[in-house]
């Protein structure tokens, strides 16, 4: 073989390296940068995790100074109940905010926002759709719920949710069947 053909297959490995390595410095420049476990610290919105991805997706956005663009009550990280005025600055601001939400949902999350504009909208559209539906989030109110109560009328709500179990009521069934079983 000629020197030529011999030389090829080393400079395309070497040309495969520096791309690689210019692949992981953009990566390592990612919002999401790993952690030391090598799992992305905002998990992926999967309509089941709501309540933990938005603390999480939150405090990214905080840290990032993203929170003035995207309007969320830094308490309990619900949208605002007004858009915040964007200027010409704020503006690349807010369309960063916006793609990195949307790099943390899975693909049945992001056509629920894919017509969103802004960090904003797209905020309260997803606290729209998830909040208050989310299995840990019926179970907290069932849990604050027994905490105020008596005791003979823990007694009466364990009969009651003993009831729906044996009755396989689904979760989407459960504020319904709680009402019923209270007549």
């Amino acid at each position: 073989p000629l020197l030529g053909e011999l030389l090829l297959p080393l400079e395309h490995q070497r040309l495969n390296h520096i791309v690689f390595k210019i692949y992981v410095r953009l990566d390592e420049k990612s919002p999401f940068t790993m952690s030391n476990e090598g799992k992305p610290l905002v998990p992926v919105l999967d309509a089941t995790n709501f309540i933990n991805w938005r603390h999480r997706m939150a405090n990214f956005l905080i840290e990032k100074d993203f929170d003035d663009v995207v309007g969320l009550d830094l308490d309990t990280f619900k949208p605002t109940k007004t858009q915040p005025k964007l200027s010409n600055e704020t503006r690349k601001q807010d369309r960063k905010a916006r793609a990195a939400i949307e790099h943390r949902v899975n693909d049945t999350v992001l056509t629920l926002i894919s017509k969103c504009s802004t960090s904003h909208e797209t905020w309260r559209s997803l606290h729209a759709h998830f909040h208050r539906k989310t299995m840990a989030v019926v179970v907290t109110a069932l849990q604050r719920l027994v905490q105020t109560v008596k005791v003979e009328e823990i007694a009466r709500i364990q009969s009651n949710m003993r009831l729906l179990v044996e009755s396989d009521v689904t979760m989407a069934d459960l504020p319904v069947a709680i009402l019923l079983s209270n007549v």
